[in-house]
């Protein structure tokens, strides 16, 4: 869904546009006008900011967000 809808429509805005929009460095924003596949969480924001409605996002995947696949936190316990 990103790389068919939304990054296509990136390479026309500025990387200060996208950084300062996602919160993140106009180096990565770089990267992601680029081609870089970022965050499934900057979808949506880079979505509206170039046109693309949350309707299509849900359309393709079923949702607006793919599943994000999370780490157990190991707990290690010190011997008292």
């Amino acid at each position: 869904m990103f790389t068919q809808k939304i990054q296509p429509l990136l390479c026309n805005l500025s990387t200060s546009a996208i950084g300062s929009r996602i919160g993140v460095s106009r180096g990565y924003a770089g990267r992601i006008r680029d081609g870089y596949v970022p965050h499934p969480r900057h979808w949506q924001v880079l979505a509206e900011l170039v046109g693309v409605s949350a309707d299509g996002l849900r359309e393709t995947t079923g949702s607006r967000f793919p599943p994000v696949r999370t780490r157990k936190r190991l707990r290690i316990s010190t011997p008292s």
